[in-house]
């Protein structure tokens, strides 16, 4: 559905859409401008929210306060983190005013398309489950690091709305996946939201003719076994060759050990994975662990959480120069 507002000096379109996230289905609203006199990109952030939550829209005559409050809190956010080292942000927002729920309606920064609300940093510091949004950013951000010809990296919607429905569109998927995967020595990293209660990482090996998943939970995943097999071998040849390997019983690898970090998980495999594959000497492993297991874990999601924030910082601290 699409809605169209014009306002006195710029056209919002406005997309309706729906968006699987953990543990729900929500609606989500997208906004894009037109001929707009705001080119800033943290206020055009604060006009996208989700969870079928109010939309905050700058008007032009009659701007929303809250709104303009919005943006000066952003922009001394910023100021506040932009001075301190890296590691040090994700401390400083944890114990700011903008994680005690009373700004979890409003967006915080963008990463490319993906939207990070406050409300991710939020649910974060009370260890509850996280967005969509928090692990296709944070897959974003591996493309930008490890993407090249052989390693490219997907985004959930892939599977949930272009893969696992049973109406799902052949041509559009192998568009989708034409414009990351280069050539048959291509892997690809796919994060996998199953029935928005649990994550999971495929990894999908097009030269070997193998899928990898990798479960914190230890699942067995038969389902999402037959809908990659649906696709795979139709799209890129030799059905007979390809096979998955689901690592399930799999002593050696890491798993979790409670019930709401998988989407951190999922993160790390494939941080990991990637590593391994771009950088074989590294050091980097999914092992099991043999001690320190909390301080390991909140390395982890520390670190999917501050590469997001400090990537708004840094550019942040771009535009403002």
């Amino acid at each position: 559905m699409f809605v169209t507002r014009y306002l006195s000096k710029f056209i919002l379109t406005l997309s309706v859409y729906q968006e699987s996230t953990d543990n729900r289905e929500s609606i989500g609203y997208a906004i894009s401008i037109t001929n707009a006199t705001l080119t800033d990109d943290l206020v055009c952030s604060s006009l996208v929210n989700r969870g079928g939550q109010e939309i905050v829209v700058i008007n032009d005559d009659e701007q929303d306060p809250e709104t303009v409050d919005r943006k000066c809190y952003v922009d001394s956010l910023a100021k506040d983190l932009a001075p301190l080292p890296p590691e040090e942000r994700l401390k400083y927002l944890l114990k700011s005013k903008y994680v005690d729920g009373s700004y979890n309606k409003f967006i915080a920064f963008s990463i490319d398309k993906f939207q990070i609300s406050f409300g991710d940093y939020s649910r974060f510091l009370n260890e509850r489950w996280i967005t969509d949004e928090v692990v296709n950013a944070y897959f974003y951000l591996l493309e930008e690091k490890f993407g090249s010809p052989s390693i490219c990296f997907g985004y959930s919607y892939w599977y949930t709305h272009n893969m696992q429905p049973e109406n799902a569109d052949a041509c559009q998927l192998q568009r989708i996946l034409s414009k990351k995967v280069m050539d048959d020595l291509s892997i690809l990293f796919l994060p996998v939201n199953i029935n928005n209660n649990h994550w999971m990482l495929a990894v999908i090996n097009f030269m070997l003719h193998d899928i990898d998943l990798y479960d914190s939970l230890d699942g067995e995943n038969d389902d999402v076994s037959r809908v990659l097999m649906k696709w795979f071998p139709a799209l890129y040849g030799n059905p007979p060759y390809w096979k998955v390997w689901n690592h399930y019983n799999d002593n050696t690898i890491q798993r979790q050990q409670d019930l709401h970090n998988c989407a951190f998980f999922t993160c790390w495999y494939a941080s990991q994975l990637a590593m391994m594959e771009s950088k074989p000497n590294s050091g980097a492993s999914i092992m099991q662990w043999t001690d320190n297991w909390a301080g390991k874990l909140k390395s982890i999601r520390d670190d999917v959480m501050s590469s997001l924030l400090n990537r708004f910082v840094n550019n942040w601290s771009m535009l403002a120069h």
